[in-house]
């Protein structure tokens, strides 16, 4: 029991920070008080417990000024909720946690003590070394379905002069302890779980959501005959975008039409039903744009004739406003933005002799890249002459290829030197 207690606690440590979420699920839950420069952070393995569970509660030292001690802490709680022996444990900064010998640890009716196992007595904590405690409780069939399981703390420091000082903390500074409600042991509790949802949608296009419901019952009981007409409810960020009930599988699906660009944060629910615990999914986060990026089309590069004598514009169709982003051989580049009816033309000024040079074309919407659209031209070298002038192996061929290169000024010179 010990290694299964140590390794529950150790994971509820880990969790310490979530904040108290607002839906109902049986995920942990935490809350934190500040006392001067002291922050406690108290959390609970569970809000919805049953009958049978274990329960764990961990607390959190921490301190964003100087040093603070603990001799002794407490945790309070119900009195239908029974200690396990062995289950406490201590995590200092972020080593692994260890369990406190049970010498140290004295548990009665609705209050479990730990001492400080330092060989002082006194456990230091700051802000680089918080420490955390944690003990674990079987949940009773003294704790009705309904019963609300608070908690709070008392702990024991070091005070000036050499004396001593305590404190007590009440639930309600912990938004109950944090409070966990006790379930109907019947139920049979659920997860939830939401089908992938494309990073990026249209606005005003249909997108599809779906998520699928799966029964968990504990040992001994009863899965539900189906699954099968539960209602599902699709949420962006509190906003409820659409419902639908469950299949057989358990799985339901829905159309949501987003508005308008932006980000959306999608999650699914269900709600507690008469033989079911409710259930949450994470969330995933959606960006909206007003037109899904596309790559260009219709794409041609004038003259038709190209030399590199000549600038080379590209143009094109693409999404309304989109900006246009074209590169060409030689490290060529130009940018535009399509017109309202998506047409685009882009000056890639000269481009280097030679064929099957490839332009690729892409268009950004709402700062998301479309795939690139690609022709292929040939450009010619400028005045070529018959008779061999453009060999490699004679001067003039050298001196044509060199004048192409150099564009209008090549084209100049070439003249003078009458080739």
């Amino acid at each position: 029991m010990r290694n299964t207690t140590l390794a529950a606690a150790t994971a509820l440590l880990a969790a310490v920070p979530v904040v108290l979420s607002p839906v109902a699920t049986a995920e942990p839950a935490s809350a934190s008080h500040r006392d001067s420069a002291a922050v406690f952070t108290r959390a609970v393995s569970t809000t919805t417990p049953v009958v049978g569970d274990t329960l764990t509660y961990a607390q959190r030292f921490v301190t964003t000024g100087g040093n603070e001690t603990i001799r002794n802490w407490s945790n309070n709680h119900d009195t239908c909720l029974r200690y396990i022996p062995g289950s406490a444990t201590v995590q200092v900064g972020a080593r692994d946690a260890v369990a406190v010998p049970d010498a140290n640890v004295t548990a009665a009716a609705g209050r479990t003590t730990i001492r400080s196992t330092s060989p002082n007595g006194i456990w230091t904590y700051n802000q680089a070394t918080p420490y955390t405690l944690a003990v674990s409780y079987e949940v009773t069939d003294s704790c009705k379905p309904g019963a609300q399981l608070q908690s709070g703390f008392w702990y024991e420091y070091n005070s000036v002069w050499g004396l001593t000082g305590n404190k007590n903390y009440a639930p309600n500074l912990f938004k109950g302890g944090p409070v966990a409600v006790v379930q109907d042991g019947h139920r049979v509790k659920t997860a939830l779980s939401l089908g992938a949802v494309d990073r990026l949608v249209e606005a005003g296009a249909e997108v599809p959501l779906t998520a699928t419901l799966a029964a968990t019952p504990r040992e001994g009981q009863e899965a539900p005959a189906t699954l099968a007409g539960n209602t599902i409810t699709f949420f962006n960020g509190r906003e409820e975008v659409c419902s639908a009930q469950t299949d057989e599988s358990g799985t339901a699906t829905c159309t949501w039409t987003p508005a308008a660009p932006g980000t959306a944060n999608i999650s699914a629910r269900f709600a507690q039903s008469d033989d079911l615990f409710a259930a949450a999914t994470e969330t995933q986060s959606v960006k909206i744009v007003r037109a899904l990026p596309k790559a260009p089309k219709d794409l041609g590069v004038s003259p038709e004739k190209l030399t590199n004598a000549q600038h080379a514009v590209v143009s094109g169709t693409a999404t309304s406003e989109a900006r246009i982003e074209a590169l060409g051989p030689g490290g060529t580049r130009c940018v535009a933005t399509a017109d309202e009816q998506g047409h685009f033309e882009c000056n890639l000024g000269y481009l280097p002799a030679g064929t099957g040079h490839t332009i690729s074309v892409a268009e950004t919407v709402d700062g998301e890249r479309s795939p690139a659209g690609e022709l292929m031209v040939d450009v010619a070298g400028a005045q070529q002459k018959g008779e061999g002038s453009t060999a490699l192996g004679s001067s003039k061929g050298l001196l044509a290829q060199l004048f192409s290169l150099l564009g209008p000024l090549g084209d100049l010179l070439a003249r003078l030197f009458r080739f």
